[in-house]
């Protein structure tokens, strides 16, 4: 079970959040070694021994069930690196749509800046386009206001 417990370590990595999980399968495995041994203790012959050939084939038979348990043990394991593959693609799916709202909540404020800088400098616009009519009204008054030139008096004449 070595090669199967590197294969599964090197696909799980040591990413952070992974640890109950592999608390998990730990005590499974615990669990699956202390049944493996407690069939093979319940083998061991407790009274007088058996004829070889009955004890041949309880061997063969206690075996059979060793590699049975091994390979559903396999199979759960295989099942388990499965799901936690599937686990990671989703983790990894929830953090880009993460980083897409939070890009979207960035561009959104960027928007709201821009909105209040256009309303002030509307607000600037026409304030600036009413100060230039009431300069506009103020020379039109004084212009009006303003005898013709032939009226006035030019330069070295009485004034």
């Amino acid at each position: 079970m070595g090669a199967d417990d590197e294969r599964f370590e090197s696909r799980a990595g040591s990413q952070p959040g992974r640890d109950h999980l592999r608390e998990r399968i730990a005590a499974a495995r615990e669990s699956i070694d202390r049944s493996i041994r407690e069939v093979l203790e319940s083998l061991e012959p407790e009274h007088e021994p058996l004829p070889a050939e009955v004890g041949e084939q309880a061997g063969r038979l206690a075996e059979a069930r060793l590699e049975e348990a091994t390979a559903r043990l396999r199979a759960a394991l295989d099942e388990v690196a499965e799901a936690e593959e599937r686990v990671l693609a989703t983790e990894a799916r929830i953090a880009g749509a993460e980083r897409r709202v939070t890009e979207a909540v960035r561009t959104a404020a960027r928007a709201a800046d821009w909105e209040q800088r256009m309303t002030a400098a509307a607000r600037v616009e026409d304030e600036a386009a009413r100060r230039i009519y009431e300069a506009e009204r103020r020379l039109l008054a004084t212009v009006e206001e303003r005898p013709p030139e032939e009226e006035r008096p030019g330069p070295g004449e009485g004034a």
